[in-house]
């Protein structure tokens, strides 16, 4: 029969538990033997973590990465958390949105001993992680500062390595574009942003669309080089506006399909001779490297 020990105190002593002395002699002279240990009982061990067990560690962080940003396009959710907390872990940083065309580099390399200072490169600090080349706004900007498009292959691969892997090193496949300097080219003294005349350079573009395809495309094509002038000046009949624009580039949306025809920019647009054409055009403009012909795109014929 199993017996309850009690607990008894009183004000002048420690709680201390009540009941008989131990049945087992080896027991009890164990108890009476200075630095005896108490004999070691059954059972489990202590439970730990599901992190530690599952792993054993806490995952490695490295500078593999550093001084690189990421921009993640068509991953799902999952996928994509998964990769950016990756590029983070080994030193690189992850950006949500493409950067706006008038704010500072993130960072400055320092140039090698005796070179002159000069504004950084987008092209050598910015990789686009993708599954496949597509016509995403974070692709095109790839393609508009000659940026290479990776896979996540690329990035994991790169860890192993404990260093950001160059196209030569890198698994085939790993590498959808190389970039190096794919947006520069062919014509034009326009800005350069550190890395040579872009794809756009030279040319002045007035938008028509909603403010998302403003600000959106229009920060993709001045990163391509181009210069985004005031549509308004052009419809007011600013001569100087009108005789530096080039090309209207029109958001291809249902309803600037059904509105452009009898817009008032359009007008303006056909009484100072500049052509309008689908922002297609400049799509295609940027996967190709070279700027497509207009004829194709031509919002009104």
């Amino acid at each position: 029969m199993l017996k309850i020990h009690q607990f008894q105190s009183d004000s002048n002593r420690k709680l201390t538990p009540s009941h008989p002395p131990p049945s087992n002699p080896r027991a009890a002279a164990a108890a009476k033997t200075p630095g005896a240990t108490e004999p070691k009982k059954r059972g489990r061990p202590p439970s730990t973590s599901a992190s530690v067990q599952s792993t054993g560690k806490k995952p490695k962080r490295s500078s593999t990465f550093a001084d690189l940003t990421f921009y993640l396009s068509g991953f799902g959710r999952d996928e994509s958390a998964s990769l950016a907390e990756l590029i983070s872990r080994n030193g690189g940083v992850v950006e949500s949105q493409i950067p706006d065309p008038a704010a500072p580099a993130p960072f400055t390399p320092s140039p090698p001993a005796g070179a002159p200072c000069t504004d950084p490169d987008p092209a050598e600090y910015t990789r686009v992680v993708t599954p496949a080349a597509g016509r995403t706004l974070k692709c095109l900007y790839a393609s508009a500062i000659g940026a290479p498009l990776v896979t996540p292959a690329w990035v994991k691969e790169s860890v192993k390595a404990l260093k950001a892997l160059s196209p030569g090193s890198t698994p085939p496949g790993s590498i959808i574009s190389r970039g190096s300097h794919h947006g520069r080219i062919h014509r034009g003294e326009g800005p350069d942003n550190g890395g040579g005349a872009r794809l756009f350079a030279g040319l002045a573009l007035a938008l028509s669309g909603d403010d998302g395809f403003h600000k959106q495309f229009g920060a993709l094509l001045t990163h391509a080089g181009a210069t985004i002038v005031d549509s308004n000046e052009l419809i007011d009949d600013d001569e100087e506006e009108a005789n530096r624009c080039d090309l209207v580039v029109v958001q291809e949306s249902a309803l600037e399909r059904k509105g452009f025809k009898g817009s008032t920019l359009r007008r303006a647009a056909e009484r100072h001779g500049v052509p309008c054409v689908w922002h297609p055009w400049a799509v295609e403009s940027l996967l190709a490297g070279d700027q497509q012909g207009a004829d194709g795109f031509l919002a009104v014929k």
